[in-house]
Parts: C-alpha cells; structure tokens; sequence
C-alpha cells in the first residue's frame, strides 16, 4: 500500500487580523521599545524584584505610583525564553511547572516580542490605584476573610479547603463580571480596548483560578456549597474547552453563518475552516453537525480537483460520502462528544487514537487505486492540480500521480488527513488550525495523549512501573501534568512557529498576562493585575498564597545553557531574592482602602469605614509582627473625634490584642472632650 504524502497545513486558509500585532516578530533593528513608560534596562544592575525588592517601603502611610515605580521592575523569575529547535521531549527532563518557563537553547535578545517576561515586567511598572466601586470592594473582602478564616480552623481537612477555594474563586469572579463579563472580544484576545480594567483582570483571573483551582465534577457552573461530598476535579481539558466557548470566541458566527445559510455549508469556502477550528476548539457537535448536514453535491472543494463547478456526482460523489460517513462515526465515538469525557489520558481515550490511526490506513487504502479506478468522471489533467486551499508544493511526480490516481478527491482526502492530524494531536495540524496563538496553545494541551509524561515515567521509575501504572492518578497530579503541558504547547506555537500572525501582541497587556499564565511566570502576571485592578491583583495574591502556587514558578532551579553572559547575569540577580512579597502587595492594597473615607453596599445596607477594611486585610498577613506594626499605622491616623468612631477603635484594639493603641486612643479622645469642654 502506497503512502500519500502529508497534507500541507501552513497553506490553509487564515483568519488571522495581522494588523493587530507586531509587524515582525524578530526585529533585525534595536529591541522592541516598551510598551509604555521608561526603559526597564538600567545601565546599573538590573532592578529587584517587586516581590522581593529591599527598597519597598511597606511602612509608607500612602503610597503613590511615583513612590513605587522604581519597585515595580520585577527581574524575570523564569529568565528567557529559548530556543525553537528545543523538541517536547527536553521538556520530560524538567522536575517543577516552572521549569518550563526557562526554555533551553539559544536565548531571545533582551526587548524581543517573545521575550514575555521583560514585556511583563515593563507593563508592572504602573500600579492601580483604588478604583472598583464599593460593592466590589466589599464583597470581595467578604469572601477572603471568610476563606482566610476557614484556614484556621484546625478541622477542615485540607480536601474541604481546596473546595472552599473552588466556591470563593467562583464566587469572586461572578463579583468581578457582575457588570462586564470577562470575554474575549471579536477576532480578539481578551476583552476589547474600550472594556473597563476590572474585566480584563477578571478575564485573567478566571483563567489562572481555573487553573489551580479547578471546579468539581458535580459542580461546574455554579459555586461549590458543600464540601462534605465524595467529588473529583474536573479534568483541565475539558475545562479549557469551555473556557475557549464561554470566554474565548474569536469567530463565534461562523457555525451558525454556516448550518443557518440558505446554501449548503459546503459550498462555503470556509467550511472546512470551521471544521478544523470548531475539532481543535473541542466542539465536537458543530464539527459533527457540519459534516452531517453537508451535501457534497455542492462542495465548493470540487473545484480544487478541477471540476468546471462545484460538487462531487457519480462515484466520486459515493466515494466521498463514504469516507465522510467514516469520519462522522469516528468523531462520534470520541469520548468527548459522546459524554463529555475530556480525561484524555485515560484508557477510553487511548481506545479512540487507536480508532484514529486505523481509520487513516483504511482511508489510505481505500484511497489507493489506477486511474480507471478513481470513480473520477473524467481523469485530473496537470492544469486541474492547481488548487486554492490545499498546496501540493514539493510533490514529487510520484506524489502528483497519487493524487490523480485516488478514489478519493484529493482536498477532500487532505482535509480529512488534517482533521485526523487533529484528532491525534499532532503539533502542525493544530497550530495550522488554530485560529490564534491562545487557541494553539489551549488546543495542543486539549487533544495531549500524554505520551511524554509516560515516557519519563518510564525511564525514571522502571523499577516501580507496574505499581505506578495500577494506582490512579491524583487531581493534583493530573492538573500539574497538563500545566506543564500548557508551558511546552505555548513553546511550540510561539518559539518553534515562523507564522508572525500566531504570536503574542507585545503591546497588549492582556495578551502578555495570558503568557504568564501559560507559561507560570506568576510575578509577571501578578504585576499586570495590579496595573490592571488593585483589588484583583490583591484577591489573587491572597488565593495564591492560600493555594500554595503563589511562589510555584520562583523556587530554585538549574540554568539552561545556551544563555550568554548578560542573561546570566540577569538570572543570577533574580535569584538572589526570588519569594513573592505577599504581605507588600496586602499593605499596598490595605492602604489605599484607608484613604477611602467609607464603603457602602446600596443592597446589603452595609456599611464599613476604609480604616476597618484596612485593618481586616492586615490581619491577614503572614509576618505577626509587620501585621501589628501596619495596624497601629492605620489606626494611628484615624480621627477619634467622634463618640462612636472611638469605640469602634477600641473594639478593634481589644479584638487583635492592641492595648497600647488603645490606651492612646482613649487619652486622644479624652483630651478633645476636655478641649471641647474648656472652650464651652
């Protein structure tokens, strides 16, 4: 059985806007000027990190963007970005998530487009002031110290825990989209330029939420309320698939343009566009509903194969439904069509790439034939090989005489090899699918059959194979597993990908920020929240913290080779200081609540002073000692001239053990009585 050659990809038609990014991706000139603000790169050593900076004066009763830009510039905890030759096999190596954001090999120059962790540090340069409204602020507040208090209680079991944060970060990002839901605009990345900051910081968090806090099986669209049932977490794939549907929809017409047409959806040339985007998307019932409702009488595709007019008729027509029947049972059968099941390393899944391959040798089989065998009405003269959607470009003679002798008309036969190519994973076919640089990344993780993870498990753990292999494997386990993956998918599509249409907008925050998460680079996308949203920026932080993965992507780590001296310079710097200052970023936050005289819910009729938020969040602190010192600053320049406001002092002082204060607030109260008293 002859072999035909592979299908073309790169020659597919695009959607891509070009206009929206760089005009190249590897500029031969200087480096990529920054985003906004002054240079990032001093002629000094490089800055420390916002996280980790010396200089952060946390003490500062009102900080000021002037007073904390020169702390913001956060070194690059992850280093630079490498090589395109490195394969996804050296990434089996790596022990920690973050070990995929230092791809190895050759470096990127420093202010490069796909540098993510320079263009996310000269974003984190500004940081928000105070701007959400009050039933925001509030109710976010309300959820973490709720959450912060389920914590320390000595009987929850860390399982309810983590089920307490699936219910606050689900809570927190209905707060959050109340007013503007965080989704990405049209033929674009994230919400639209016009949109207000809180919704693209919530379009970022409910993406990282998802991530590490990953919603349960019996509860995925709601907020957990119960914490004492058996559940499992949803597997990430499956729920990557609804974030692209619910916030991620770049061409969200097209399905519908193409079934509710008074022509037949293959008459469009678009139509196997969608096919490939709706499979790489894991929308498997319009890529079935496409396929069912096509009658290929009318395939525009016909005229690739040299037809004079659309449509296949006689064998060639039969020939076609057949191998199209195939395909509509083959994705059918797909775990994830028939029940939802995106465990796409488990044994169910397996069973279907196993479907896969067969179906492409009894395609190529049956594909095989002479040419009075063809079913073709007339035979593919030279002139009828030009073709619109599908490149023969390199094909030897023995390649074009396959293609003239198939059964089976060749557009239709690469089309439905790239949909193969898709269904099985293959880097090409869904890149060359996708319709931008989110959707490659998210669907190379998607359609993952986890090979490489059992590769290495092979390798490093032969001796206790069979064990490994009997025992299920953990939530925590799986989730890391496919993050790692994100990490290496984004590698493929943006450093191993000359396609300057699939890369990252160096000049959209959004679009940066969503690197870092692909990537775990969780000080470059903390920065940008708090640009973004001071109380977003803060929220994440408090749940990393909580979650454990705030400082996943800054532990110590071995330096690839291949960087030349300047970089590592760079990363040596970095790591001299490399743990997330939590507390910085709580006191930054609980500051700017005590300049705002008060907080009023017009719902709830509740009511609470800047100072008292202030001191709620500061209790929160990790640092017992920094934590007091915060409190007795905020509560040090609150006016206590009032009655009321003094007991409220007092009650605060005596709840967290603050006699002194208190004692001092009391003589200051005293003193305006008798002052008052005396000028009476």
């Amino acid at each position: 059985m002859f072999q035909f050659p592979p299908s073309t990809p790169d020659a597919r038609q695009k959607r891509h806007d070009v206009s929206n990014f760089a005009a190249s991706t590897t500029p031969a000139g200087a480096p990529l000027p920054l985003p906004s603000g002054p240079s990032t790169t001093p002629a000094g050593p490089p800055p420390s990190s916002v996280f980790g900076s010396p200089h952060y004066q946390s003490s500062v009763p009102f900080p000021t963007n002037s007073a904390l830009d020169s702390n913001v510039l956060g070194s690059s905890p992850q280093g630079l970005p490498g090589s395109p030759d490195r394969s996804e096999d050296d990434y089996d190596a790596m022990e920690e998530d973050n070990e995929f954001n230092i791809p190895g090999g050759r470096s990127v120059q420093r202010g490069d487009p796909r540098d993510i962790p320079y263009l996310a540090k000269s974003f984190g340069q500004t940081l928000a002031q105070l701007e959400e409204g009050d039933e925001v602020v509030l109710q976010t507040e309300h959820l973490l110290k709720t959450l912060h208090h389920s914590s320390r209680v000595a009987s929850v079991s860390s399982r309810e825990l983590e089920l307490a944060t699936v219910a606050t970060t689900t809570d927190l990002i209905e707060v959050w989209e109340a007013q503007h839901p965080a989704q990405s605009g049209l033929a674009s990345i994230g919400p639209g330029p016009d949109a207000p900051l809180i919704a693209k910081a919530a379009f970022l968090a409910k993406l990282q939420f998802l991530l590490h806090h990953p919603p349960t099986r019996t509860d995925v669209s709601g907020p957990l309320r119960s914490s004492a049932r058996t559940t499992q977490l949803q597997p990430l794939p499956g729920l990557l698939v609804a974030w692209l549907s619910n916030s991620h929809k770049p061409y969200p017409q097209d399905v519908e343009d193409l079934l509710d047409s008074h022509h037949d959806p293959c008459e469009d040339v678009k139509y196997w566009d969608t096919i490939f985007a709706c499979t790489v998307r894991g929308q498997l019932h319009d890529t079935l509903a496409l396929l069912q409702e096509a009658n290929f009488e009318y395939a525009i595709t016909a005229l690739d194969d040299g037809a004079a007019k659309p449509g296949y008729h006689g064998r060639q027509l039969g020939n076609v439904q057949r191998v199209i029947g195939r395909t509509i049972q083959l994705i059918d059968a797909c775990p994830g069509a028939q029940n939802a099941d995106w465990n796409t390393k488990n044994a169910e899944w397996a069973i279907f790439r196993k479907k896969v391959h067969q179906a492409i040798a009894d395609l190529e089989t049956f594909a095989e034939g002479n040419a009075s065998e063809t079913g073709y009405d007339e035979p593919l003269q030279a002139e009828h090989f030009g073709m619109s959607s599908i490149r023969h470009d390199g094909l030897s003679m023995y390649g074009l005489s396959q293609r003239a002798t198939s059964k089976v008309p060749w557009s239709i036969y690469q089309n439905l090899k790239a949909l193969y190519g898709v269904l099985l994973g293959t880097s090409s076919e869904v890149v060359a699918s996708s319709a931008d640089w989110v959707e490659a990344t998210i669907g190379l993780t998607v359609w993952w059959d986890g090979e490489d993870e059992r590769s290495k498990q092979l390798t490093v753990h032969r001796r206790s194979l069979n064990k490994s292999q009997s025992s299920p494997q953990s939530d925590s386990d799986s989730a890391a597993s496919y993050r790692k993956r994100l990490a290496a998918a984004f590698h493929i599509v943006i450093y191993q990908n000359d396609d300057a249409e699939l890369q990252v907008n160096p000049r959209n925050s959004v679009e940066v920020a969503l690197a870092c998460i692909f990537l775990n680079d969780i000080e470059g996308l903390i920065g940008i929240l708090r640009g973004l949203s001071s109380t977003v920026g803060a929220a994440v932080t408090e749940i990393g913290g909580m979650g454990g993965w705030l400082g996943a992507a800054l532990t110590s780590q071995k330096l690839p080779g291949g960087l030349d001296q300047s970089d590592l310079m760079v990363l040596s710097y970095a790591q001299q200081d490399r743990g997330l200052k939590r507390d910085d970023i709580l006191i930054y936050y609980a500051n700017l609540l005590a300049r705002r005289p008060s907080f009023r819910n017009t719902q709830t009729k509740i009511a609470r002073d800047g100072w008292q938020l202030a001191t709620q969040v500061l209790c929160r602190l990790t640092n017992a000692e920094t934590s007091k010192e915060q409190i007795v600053n905020v509560l040090g320049r609150v006016d206590v001239k009032e009655a009321d406001r003094v007991e409220q002092v007092l009650t605060t002082c005596n709840q967290l053990g603050l006699l002194e204060i208190g004692r001092q607030t009391a003589e200051v109260r005293r003193r305006h009585t008798l002052l008052g008293s005396n000028e009476c």
